[in-house]
Parts: C-alpha cells; structure tokens; sequence
C-alpha cells in the first residue's frame, strides 16, 4: 500500500497490522533457507511500530528487536500529545511558539497570498481549501518543531517581524504541505493505518478559538483516504501495548527525549528482558551515534547477551 507496493484494485481493509506482519513472517521465511543466522530486526518511526508489530505477532522469528523512535499510541487520538506538548523543552521556548502561531492566525490575510503563491510555485494543489490547510499547518507546527529538532527558539520570528519573515520561517517548517493534495497522497496508507488501528494525535486549539478564521472542529482524520469508512478498533494496540509491556523480550527501544512522538513511547514495567535508551535532548532521528558512553554500552551488552556473540565496539 505504500510507494509503488499498491494493490489494484486498492481494498483499504486489507491494510491492518496483522497483514504487515503476516507479509515479513512469510518474506522472512522465505530468506531463512538462504540466511539462516540470527536475525535482528529494526526500524525507525513507522518501520519501528512495524518491527513492534511484527514482535507481537510473531515474537520468536527475530532474536532482537530494535525500534527506533516507535510510538505507541493508546487511542485514535492520544491526548498523551497534549501533555508532552504543554511541558516539553522550557517555558520561554513553549511560550515563543504560542506567539508565533497567534501572530501566523491573526495575520492570515497577510500571509496567504504567500502561501498560495509557494504553492503555485511548487504546483501544489489544496482540495481541502488553502485556508483550512494554513491553519492546520500552524496547529502542525509546535509537533514539527520538537519533533525534528532543526530550529532553536530564538529562529521563531517575533510576533510583529514582517509578513515574509513570518512566512519564511513557516515555509521552511513547511507543514503546510503534509495538507496539499500531494502531501495527503503520499501519506495516505499511513492515516488510514492511523485512524484504522494505530492511532494518531489532534490539536489543543484552547489558545487559538479566538484567532482561527476557517477550522472550527480539527481533525487530522482530513487526510485519510476519501470516501473510505474510517471505524477505529482500540482492540489492536490494546494487544500490542499489552505484549510489550508483559511477554516481548530481547527489545531495545531507542528515544529522543524531546521527540514529540516519545510522548507515547512504551513504558517498561520490569516484566519483560527489554531495555529502553532515551537520548537526552535527541529528536526523531535519535540513533546509536547520539548514545552516551554508559547507553552505548548498555546496548552492546544486551545485543551480545541474546546474540551470545562478541560486537566490536563502533
């Protein structure tokens, strides 16, 4: 369902967490008689939850499980979000982001012109209205900023800096474009997934009910496929979280501690051979270069341990 792996005709119901899983059980089946070694898998944000998944449907095809910056989200919509949202970083940094968001609402009829000339430019097209997607790319953007990491606080422009300062600054972050025709298509397997099974996250908009020209009920459920009944089953991650926190051994699961995505990372109980690594002031991109000397360590001891094999030290 994503890339070119497209069915035809598309049967949207055929994308469930199981199916993934069931599809790496027989691809790595197939290669075992080839590479019959021990396996580890990996992978990182959505690939991470499919290594995950893929632990719980079938807990002892690989020796080692390692995602990297995997949620785990609880509900169609994880206020978890919210929370991390309103306490990451410091306040003077939440408080810069607020303003900058405010100064992009309240300044609307300024800035779309820009916005819809960057898209023409681009030759974007915005089914949804171009005034809804801005609005959702500035609701986008607190998530974006800490997700990633590519900004510092004092990059926000001032509240009352130009029209093209302000917009710059929103194009370089450029969520608008996950709102685009173009940005919904090439994502569209994930929110189906999202909002199916997996779960996803929605926007405090208490701030902002007084400057919001255009949306009045957000939902990031706009970007699901068209036409396509979305009916959420809680009961597929209520079985994942379960499996991870009581019976998925040999798991390490790597953080960023400033990734808005570890706002659902999974919390160990001691009921499991796991380790979980969180990088402190990493991102999305969190990875084995970005570990402590302690947690680069921690992490060869436990490959070498369920690997019973001797790692050199990269």
């Amino acid at each position: 369902f994503f890339g070119k792996s497209v069915p035809s005709p598309v049967n949207w119901a055929d994308l469930t967490v199981r199916q993934s899983a069931d599809d790496l059980h027989a691809v790595v089946m197939a290669l075992r008689a080839i590479y019959p070694g021990k396996w580890v898998s990996t992978g990182a944000s959505k690939g991470g939850q499919t290594a995950l998944f893929y632990k719980c449907a079938y807990p002892d095809d690989m020796e080692v499980t390692i995602p990297f910056s995997a949620p785990v989200n609880v509900a169609q919509e994880d206020p978890r979000l919210y929370r991390f949202l309103e306490t990451v970083g410091d306040e003077a940094t939440r408080a810069r982001i607020r303003d900058f968001q405010t100064a992009l609402f309240r300044r609307e009829d300024e800035l779309l012109p820009l916005v819809k000339g960057w898209a023409e430019k681009q030759k974007w097209t915005v089914g949804l209205g171009l005034a809804e997607a801005y609005e959702y790319g500035i609701l986008e953007y607190p998530f974006a900023f800490w997700q990633y990491g590519s900004f510092k606080a004092s990059d926000i422009p001032a509240p009352d800096a130009p029209a093209a300062t302000l917009f710059q600054h929103f194009q370089k972050i450029n969520t608008f474009y996950f709102y685009t025709d173009q940005g919904q298509k090439a994502f569209e397997p994930f929110m189906y997934q999202a909002f199916s099974e997996i779960g996803y996250y929605n926007y405090d908009v208490s701030a902002f009910k007084g400057v919001m020209k255009t949306l009045k009920s957000p939902t990031n459920m706009v970007l699901c496929p068209k036409g396509v009944n979305i009916v959420f089953d809680p009961t597929t991650m209520d079985r994942v979280y379960r499996f991870l926190q009581y019976e998925a051994n040999r798991v390490i699961y790597v953080y960023g501690e400033l990734d808005t995505w570890a706002a659902t990372q999974i919390p160990l109980i001691g009921r499991t051979d796991a380790v979980k690594i969180v990088v402190k002031g990493g991102h999305h991109g969190a990875c084995i270069h970005d570990f402590s000397p302690e947690q680069r360590e921690l992490f060869y001891q436990c490959l070498e341990k369920w690997l019973d094999l001797k790692l050199p030290r990269a």
